[in-house]
């Protein structure tokens, strides 16, 4: 395994100067919090991102019905996967489609603008479309959306799959609290499976693409929580040590090189070393290689990171401010200016990474705008429609969960 130190190249496009983020800068205690997207909290040059952007995309707003089937809250589903449907009707909201200027396949998971955590808002990139989906029952809270099971699984106090139009739990135990699971309970699995927590006994268990259960079961000790997958779908738990392990298929488990400080996404993650003057530097693991990210604080304060699961990379969030970091070169690219404060759930930056090298989509004070990885914007999604400026960020995907 390969340890990169990489010294940053800060690119301030007020000033046209370039800020280096050095050894000198002071280091701070402190405790970090990683997302799914392999997340740590740092602190970025005080001089932040630059704020020249090109024109936003103008988006216009119309509305559609359509009916879709789901279970009540009344006659919810359950744990063996019955089921009571009705057909309540689900709004859209149109924007402007195609705004990579190609389809993407990609779908966008949100919170309900407002109300109880009952519902899911699927925004189809493509189409321009916003589909609100009924869950079926109240949650409790929600922490994350990820595509799995043949759908779309909404991460909360209980873990709900939405796939055709019908909503139903997976959580194994049909428990309804996160207090073994905080940083989650579902981690993507093998073959478009997905991995759930259950509490009752301690266990994660593998549901397959169709969304049925497989049997494959692996307990755990009290107190150890599912914490992320490897790039090839093997789960990954942690104990109360903190120490990480991938799980084998014949149960055996992998120590993970180093300690994780949050959640593992693709055997992606960050870890902390502190020397012992306590000063302390993050490092990003990237499949083979491990790079230095630099001190975990600086003069600015904290930074946060988020690495992108399918290269080279890293999102930093300074204040209110998002830059993007290229892991080979150091260079940082300025690219959203007045996020939303801190992300949803676990994570602490409101912006994900789309696949296949497209950007990130980010939540800002004003709504959403998608961001490339040359630092511009490519559209913004703030203003149109009053649905996504009162919604939260929960993931990326391609599933398309309305489909009856």
């Amino acid at each position: 395994m390969t340890v990169v130190n990489v010294e940053f190249e800060f690119d301030d496009e007020r000033s046209g100067t370039e800020v280096r983020l050095g050894p000198r800068r002071r280091a701070w205690p402190v405790v970090l919090v990683l997302g799914i997207g392999a997340v740590v909290v740092a602190s970025v040059a005080s001089g932040g991102p630059g704020r020249d952007r090109a024109a936003p995309t103008s988006t216009a707003a119309t509305t559609a019905r359509t009916r879709v089937p789901i279970p009540t809250s009344a006659s919810p589903a359950t744990t063996d996967g019955s089921t009571t449907l009705v057909e309540p009707s689900t709004s859209t909201t149109a924007f402007a489609a195609l705004p990579f200027g190609r389809p993407t396949g990609l779908v966008v998971y949100l919170t309900p603008s407002s109300g109880a955590p009952s519902g899911l808002l699927a925004y189809d990139v493509d189409r321009g479309v916003v589909h609100e989906l009924d869950l079926g029952r109240d949650v409790g809270w929600y922490l994350r959306a990820l595509d799995g099971a043949g759908g779309a699984v909404v991460d909360g106090g209980v873990v709900v799959l939405v796939k055709d139009g019908v909503a139903r739990p997976l959580d194994v135990s049909g428990s309804n609290g996160i207090v073994d699971g905080p940083n989650g309970r579902t981690a993507p699995g093998p073959a478009g499976g997905v991995w759930v927590r259950g509490f009752e006994p301690p266990a994660v268990e593998l549901v397959d693409a169709s969304g049925a259960r497989t049997g494959r079961r692996y307990a755990l000790p009290p107190g150890a929580e599912l914490y992320g997958a490897m790039d090839d779908g093997r789960p990954v738990v942690r104990g109360d040590d903190r120490v990480a392990y991938a799980v084998e298929p014949d149960g055996t488990r992998a120590p993970l090189d180093g300690i994780p400080i949050g959640p593992v996404e693709r055997g992606r993650y960050v870890e902390v070393r502190c020397d012992a003057a306590q000063a302390c530097t993050a490092f990003a693991h990237l499949g083979g290689d491990v790079v230095a990210l630099g001190p975990t604080y600086d003069d600015g304060g904290p930074r946060a990171y988020e690495i992108e699961p399918d290269g080279p990379y890293v999102a930093v969030m300074t204040g209110v401010d998002l830059s993007l970091l290229d892991t080979r070169t150091g260079h940082v690219r300025p690219a959203v200016v007045g996020l939303m404060g801190g992300g949803y759930g676990p994570e602490p930056i409101p912006a994900r990474f789309l696949p296949d090298g497209l950007g990130l989509v980010a939540q800002t004070q004003r709504g959403f705008v998608f961001v490339g990885l040359d630092g511009h914007m490519i559209a913004d999604l703030s203003t149109g429609a009053a649905i996504i400026p009162g919604a939260a960020l929960l993931g990326v995907g391609r599933a398309q969960p309305w489909h009856p």
